[in-house]
């Protein structure tokens, strides 16, 4: 079952400084992107395959089956004669559910975070080499996060931006038509990548229902703009008053800092 971390409660988003980004703050929106979008093209591509036990999967499924028969109106005789022929329609029906699945789940939209603020390489990687920034949100559980059916929990997932964890893997994980569940589908497609991005610490938080696009989340989720070693002066003042401009909001009370590189270690330290 896909479950939620609960000890996530911080989350980071490294991003370089633009337009869309500066939204962040200003409007409290964010993108979510395919992942046709992603920068690597092994993400979300999991190995497709029927299960080598669908045809016993398909006969297994005799509610199905009866559902077939009583809405053809055939006999008792009728039944057992059609058994075959119906376990083999039962099998194409279960294959052409989970490719509709999986063409559901490549129209995810998907937003990308990480768990630490002060990752050298995510800095260089999706900071704009150091001159960007770093955003910090915290997690917000709605109260009724807990008694509501893990089926739809994402939808609670964007304006809370509650994530999920990604796994890493030296091998494409397979997904079996007939056999694997909705939520084994989006940990396989959505939640599972290389063992080179294990640094990343990747957390995700997902868009099932909207698909990708920019989205607002809850204001008071923001709560620390980091800007990076190398961001020009006039910029870290600019982003200085935006959020103090923010901050009027009695709901946003967000910390202003600046990465600075470590006076003995290969590492970026957080003022």
């Amino acid at each position: 079952m896909l479950e939620t971390d609960p000890n996530i409660t911080r989350i980071y988003k490294y991003v370089k400084i633009d337009e869309g980004s500066l939204r962040i703050i200003t409007d409290f929106t964010l993108k979510f992107s395919s992942p046709s979008e992603f920068n690597d093209p092994l993400d979300c591509m999991p190995v497709i395959e029927d299960s080598p036990n669908l045809h016993e999967v398909a006969r297994n499924k005799k509610d199905l089956r009866k559902q077939l028969n009583d809405q053809r109106g055939n006999s008792p005789a009728k039944r057992i004669e059609n058994k075959l022929k119906d376990v083999r329609e039962l099998q194409k029906n279960i294959r052409e559910t989970s490719k509709s699945e999986s063409r559901t789940v490549n129209g995810l939209g998907i937003c990308c975070f990480t768990s630490k603020p002060n990752n050298i390489l995510l800095w260089s990687h999706y900071g704009d080499s150091h001159r960007g920034m770093v955003i910090g949100f915290d997690v917000k559980f709605p109260k009724n996060y807990v008694t509501t059916p893990p089926s739809r929990r994402l939808a609670l997932g964007t304006e809370n931006l509650i994530g999920h964890n990604v796994e890493y893997a030296s091998q494409r994980p397979v997904f079996h038509y007939g056999i694997d569940d909705n939520n084994t589908l989006l940990t396989k497609f959505a939640l599972t990548k290389a063992k080179l991005w294990a640094y990343e610490e990747e957390i995700r938080v997902i868009e099932h229902d909207r698909g990708a696009g920019i989205f607002s989340f809850q204001p008071h989720c923001i709560k620390e703009v980091i800007t990076g070693v190398k961001t020009p002066l006039p910029v870290i003042e600019h982003l200085s008053s935006l959020v103090e401009k923010a901050n009027r909001d009695p709901l946003v009370k967000i910390q202003f800092k600046q990465a600075a590189i470590s006076e003995t270690n290969f590492e970026v330290v957080i003022t």
